[in-house]
């Protein structure tokens, strides 16, 4: 094993369902979700980011159906915003989720450490589990959509969801 955290980020970019490119994709990143011009993200792997952590947060672990990939933006470029006047680099987000991943994905490290599973299985692993998270999230996002579609056109509708979604969970 040489660098786990090195081999995942640069890794392909992960997948989420194909059933989710037009109505949260497109909707909230690529092409708008627009409130008086102001796109809810500014990027697709933003709102990706944001799917992993709603399905996360609850705890909501969904397979993928048919993989798609639209934005092509690979792990270790999130959160680099060094170039750009307006936005601070949080490429320290790539370790967060990592972090969560180890902790959430069945991955024998002394087995990795002693070179009885490849590198590439754990990061395999690592991707199934990052992806079925935003792919959960992904699900939870479109039925409160589907239920309330202003809802994400307030000023803190994402944050609320984020907020309202994982606090529900945890009373029951």
């Amino acid at each position: 094993m040489d660098n786990l955290f090195e081999a995942w980020r640069t890794a392909r970019p992960p997948y989420y369902d194909q059933k989710y490119k037009d109505i949260l994709m497109r909707e909230f990143a690529d092409y708008g979700a627009r409130t008086q011009d102001i796109k809810a993200f500014e990027t697709a792997y933003e709102f990706y980011i944001y799917a992993f952590f709603v399905g996360l947060y609850n705890n909501e672990k969904k397979p993928i159906s048919v993989k798609e990939n639209s934005y092509g933006h690979k792990i270790e470029f999130w959160g680099n915003k060094s170039n750009k006047r307006e936005r601070k680099d949080f490429s320290i987000i790539q370790k967060y989720i990592f972090t969560a991943l180890v902790v959430k994905t069945d991955i024998d490290f002394i087995a990795l450490d002693k070179g009885e599973i490849t590198e590439e299985s754990a990061v395999s692993k690592l991707m199934e589990t990052m992806e079925m998270y935003t792919n959960g999230g992904m699900g939870l996002i479109r039925e409160k959509f589907e239920d309330d579609e202003p809802f994400f056109y307030t000023p803190t509708g994402f944050l609320n969801f984020l907020l309202e979604s994982s606090i529900s969970k945890k009373e029951i």
